[in-house]
């Protein structure tokens, strides 16, 4: 939006950028897999404690406890979204504050950004160069402990098994 300002034929202008009173702290974080995270609601910068309900926006985009804000997210890289909703679920409920709504039909949403990644997940071990037809057995770790069951491996010359055991093209 823009402010003007006339005084003896000058004008001065400003930009002004309205955000909402109401806001999910923080608005955007960056998660590993399976961590855990807490929102807080806010409306005019005071943490609302009651008539809020906490949402995933993203089906299984992991996990939140829609009374407290508390959030887990999935085993799995991704960008997710958390809803936070705020309505009274009674006309005479509390105002937060002089500002704030206090009517059952007034709703207020705020919504935050979760990017979801894979932290320290590196093959562990590797040849640099390996001879045709030659094999060699892949590791791969994640947080400084090696995984073997849940690695899925994938090779675009030669054959890779499941355990990691790579077999070079002829």
């Amino acid at each position: 939006y823009i402010v003007t300002a006339r005084y003896n034929g000058m004008a001065a202008t400003a930009e002004v950028d309205v955000a909402s009173n109401f806001v999910i702290e923080p608005s955007k974080v960056t998660l590993d897999i399976k961590q855990n995270m807490q929102f807080i609601a806010k409306f005019n910068n005071v943490k609302c404690e009651q008539f809020v309900r906490w949402t995933i926006v993203d089906s299984a985009g992991g996990d939140i406890n829609q009374d407290t804000g508390s959030y887990t997210a999935p085993g799995y890289a991704g960008i997710f979204h958390v809803k936070a909703t705020y309505q009274p679920i009674i006309a005479s409920a509390p105002k937060l504050n002089s500002a704030s709504p206090n009517r059952a039909s007034e709703q207020l949403e705020a919504f935050a950004t979760v990017e979801v990644v894979l932290k320290d997940f590196k093959i562990t071990n590797y040849p640099g160069k390996i001879y045709v037809g030659d094999t060699f057995d892949f590791k791969a770790s994640y947080g400084g402990n090696e995984k073997t069951s849940e690695v899925r491996w994938a090779a675009t010359a030669g054959t890779i098994n499941t355990d990691g055991h790579y077999i070079a093209p002829d």
